[in-house]
């Protein structure tokens, strides 16, 4: 071997090295935990509110599903029901924590170390609250960011309004393809809703 290659040859062994001592260090550094929180009213929870749940807990180390109160709209599950409601459909899911708030949600996710809000976002008309929520949020908290993910096209048309709406038109059982069957059976308490 020539004395340039015996060189060039010393030198990649050395960064070999040098790479593999970094990458060590890496391994046994603390990885930073991600948590995020999904804020909302959930009268009463929906597929919808479920399948983003599921997704975004793939996406962080822990998911907070904060239950809040919303002062514009007059409750339709009493506020402790609607815990335990979410309870019950996210508990197949380890790292989800269903919790409860009555103040800000900023003031919140400040308190318990979050460093993403997770919104859904459906086709129309989401958009310019969406915004308005997250730049309202940033400017308290410009360390939290916002992500939203796009509502499942099956759950698109779906919200809380939609079920009780229809739920309190009495259109029988049509609003129950839209909910979890805990949430169907709170609603249904004296009817036979199966397992």
């Amino acid at each position: 071997m020539t004395d340039n290659i015996k060189k060039e040859v010393v030198a990649l062994n050395q960064t070999e090295e040098l790479i593999q001592d970094w990458l060590k260090q890496k391994m046994t550094e603390p990885r930073s935990h991600k948590i995020a929180l999904y804020p909302g009213s959930f009268d009463p929870p929906t597929f919808g509110h479920l399948n983003l749940i599921e997704r975004a807990s793939k996406m962080f180390d822990e998911l907070i599903v904060l239950v809040s109160t919303n002062p514009r709209k007059e409750a339709f599950v009493p506020f402790d029901v609607r815990v335990q409601l979410l309870h019950e459909i996210t508990s197949h899911l380890p790292n989800v924590i269903v919790d409860s708030n009555m103040g800000l949600t900023v003031d919140y996710a400040k308190r318990n170390g979050v460093c993403a809000f997770v919104r859904g976002m459906r086709p129309a008309g989401d958009f310019e609250p969406e915004y308005i929520l997250a730049m309202s949020n940033y400017d308290l908290a410009p360390n939290i960011e916002t992500c939203w993910l796009a509502t499942a096209p099956m759950y698109s048309h779906i919200s809380s309004s939609l079920v009780k709406e229809v739920f309190k038109m009495g259109r029988g059982n049509e609003w129950q393809k839209w909910v979890p069957l805990p949430v169907v059976r709170y609603l249904m308490p004296t009817e036979n809703v199966p397992e």
